[in-house]
């Protein structure tokens, strides 16, 4: 389902990102470094994509290794599903898009409605993630300078809080359940002899406008979280490698994997901390273990359903993958299908929030992909799905 501009976008940045030596989940180098002064926002892209190619080829190199005392029960396959676009409809969710040159759009019926709000003014939009009332989304900014944090109104894409400066990197951000805060990552002191600058977590709180630290400077952390499991970031340095959550009053070591999804009964998706912000070997929390899915390859948590854990499957230097459908630690299905790194769980749809010139949504019932070209917008960046009267 990629089409031909998908395929040679994908060859054109894995070209690039074999020029690039940054390790997964690296963070801004300091101002005035020459690492800082080339960090261009074609090079972002270029490191981000970079990631995933170093990190299966430290993931393959740990394949045949123990895991801490983690059990691998790998199965096989059962069943492999072809996805035909024209399969099933696409469900009837308004859209906010947003691309690579700052613009967001709202997309109803695969119609772009009005006009496009220039949000990050001319930087990318890095992301975008939905409150819990799908009446406001967090926009997240980022490139050639400093990141920012921008919130809109869903129906008018109006601002209504922020900006707010922010480290420029799309896993910086999470709303808190009920709204009135939103966790942030920003830069904190950059030493003249350290690699990187380090960073801190913020509170951001919306009705009064003002910010706390709730954790101090370090370095190397990333893929901030906020499930029903509570706040959480992830590290990839021992002592604290992993995830840490944050009960409102102390920090906890949750896992030596970094948490990327979790149900309301604590079943939960976790992906190898050290490749960053990026896919890697997947774990699954199991009768309060957690148990590898990965067998091979480079993975992203999507959604769970159940016993069932759905994961995106990329197949490097192919410009393809799959979505594996786990259950019981074991590969019930593969369906074919577009890019999917990221998905929203809406209902029983997956909708995919990554790049591409047309959306995509995965059907937990169908096990299907289905398609919805955009008109009025040739290609987008990120992509959100506001459910019908929020």
């Amino acid at each position: 389902m990629k089409s031909y501009e998908d395929r040679e976008l994908a060859r054109d940045l894995q070209a690039l990102a074999g020029q690039i030596t940054v390790p997964a989940g690296s963070l801004p180098a300091r101002r005035g470094s020459p690492f800082g002064r080339i960090l261009t926002l074609a090079t972002v892209v270029g490191v981000l994509i970079g990631a995933v190619a170093i990190g299966v080829l430290i993931n393959n190199g740990r394949a045949a290794k123990d895991n801490g005392g983690v059990a691998a029960t790998p199965g096989p396959l059962v069943t492999s599903t072809p996805s035909p676009s024209s399969a099933i409809p696409f469900p009837d969710y308004a859209l906010i898009a947003g691309t690579i040159d700052g613009l967001v759009y709202r997309v109803e019926g695969g119609q772009v409605r009005g006009s496009s709000v220039d949000v990050c003014h001319g930087q990318a939009v890095l992301a975008m993630h939905l409150s819990s009332s799908a009446r406001s989304v967090l926009v997240i900014c980022g490139g050639t300078t400093e990141g920012r944090a921008v919130v809109l109104d869903t129906a008018t894409l109006a601002q209504r809080w922020g900006p707010i400066a922010i480290l420029p990197r799309m896993d910086v951000g999470a709303w808190a359940p009920d709204e009135r805060s939103i966790a942030l990552l920003q830069q904190g002191i950059c030493e003249p002899q350290a690699p990187v600058c380090s960073v801190h977590l913020l509170l951001w709180d919306l009705a009064s406008g003002s910010t706390r630290v709730i954790r101090p400077d370090e370095p190397l952390t990333f893929n901030v979280r906020w499930t029903v499991l509570g706040l959480s970031i992830s590290l990839t340095q021992s002592p604290q490698s992993g995830t840490l959550i944050w009960d409102g009053q102390t920090w906890t070591h949750y896992s030596p994997h970094a948490l990327w999804l979790a149900d309301a009964s604590g079943h939960a998706l976790l992906v190898e901390a050290s490749t960053g912000n990026w896919g890697g070997p997947v774990w699954e929390t199991s009768g309060g273990q957690e148990v590898a899915l990965s067998t091979s390859g480079t993975e992203y948590p999507l959604g769970l359903d159940g016993d069932r854990a759905i994961v995106w499957r990329d197949t490097p230097f192919t410009n393809s993958g799959v979505v594996v459908v786990y259950r019981g630690q074991r590969e019930e299905r593969e369906v074919s299908g577009g890019l999917c790194l990221a998905a929203q769980q809406i209902d029983r749809w997956l909708v995919c929030t990554t790049s591409g010139s047309a959306a995509l949504a995965y059907s937990l019932d169908a096990n299907a992909f289905a398609q919805q070209p955009i008109t009025g917008l040739a290609r987008f960046y990120v992509l959100v799905a506001v459910p019908k009267n929020p």
